[in-house]
């Protein structure tokens, strides 16, 4: 089982950032950042996640995060354009004081199979869509307001938010 492990990458005359396993994890372990581009972050193979453990920034693109089992984002992600984290057969799991924002009125997408916990996405005057497909949208923690959006859709089959700790 690979693991790819990043000290910080750095674009800042408009090429994307492309990190994309072929069979392994992704850990984020410094800053991404992209001045003028897109980022994507992308495990691939059976039950591999990612790890976002500092912030990802794109100042005018995109940035898209993709796991075939599970995404933990434990600092900030923020995009000028959209942010998009799918979580194919696992849950996406945002640390309490984790935030995913965009400017220019750019959407925020987050998907995943199992579980979604969130710890805050702001994207301004535009669109939220959260989807749990199996499971529920739970609060991580306080520290932050957990959806700031000029527009938003929530789907799970089982819960969005709990009695003892809901969404704000």
């Amino acid at each position: 089982e690979s693991t790819e492990l990043m000290s910080g990458l750095f674009t800042s005359a408009g090429g994307d950032i492309v990190l994309r396993t072929a069979a392994g994890h992704v850990l984020v372990s410094a800053l991404v950042s992209a001045t003028g581009s897109n980022i994507l972050l992308e495990a691939q193979g059976a039950g591999n996640d990612v790890t976002i453990d500092d912030n990802v920034t794109s100042a005018t693109g995109h940035v898209t995060v993709v796991a075939p089992d599970s995404v933990f984002q434990n600092a900030d992600i923020s995009a000028g354009a959209s942010v998009y984290v799918k979580a194919a057969a696992g849950s996406i799991d945002m640390a309490d004081g984790a935030v995913s924002s965009t400017t220019d009125e750019g959407n925020i997408r987050y998907q995943a199979a199992i579980d979604v916990f969130l710890g805050g996405l702001n994207a301004g005057d535009g669109e939220v869509s959260v989807v749990a497909v199996a499971g529920s949208i739970l609060d991580s923690g306080d520290e932050d307001a957990e959806v700031t959006a000029g527009a938003l859709r929530m789907q799970a089959p089982l819960a969005i938010g709990a009695p003892a700790n809901p969404l704000e």
